[in-house]
């Protein structure tokens, strides 16, 4: 059987368990204040991009099908990063 290449996928990143609790929790309480306060009428929007240093990218690799690919983590999202304003 011949082999087929495949691009290697995204494996987002670890969530642990007060990491999930902590977002459940903020998520409860943007909604209240929602219903009380239409608080999503008050944010704003700006065309910023921060780029990230390092870019890891997704490999390609040779696998028999059905086979799982390589994994690549996605990258921190804290990394350190440039502001571009146009």
């Amino acid at each position: 059987m011949r082999k087929i290449h495949k691009l290697g996928k995204w494996v987002s990143h670890e969530l642990y368990e007060d990491s999930i609790g902590r977002r459940f929790n903020s998520c409860i309480q943007l909604l209240a204040k929602q219903h009380k306060k239409n608080l999503l009428w008050k944010i704003v929007t700006g065309d910023e991009k921060r780029t990230m240093y390092d870019h890891p990218r997704r490999k390609h690799s040779w696998v028999y099908p059905g086979q799982p690919t390589t994994a690549t983590p996605k990258p921190n999202t804290h990394a350190k990063k440039v502001l571009l304003c146009i």
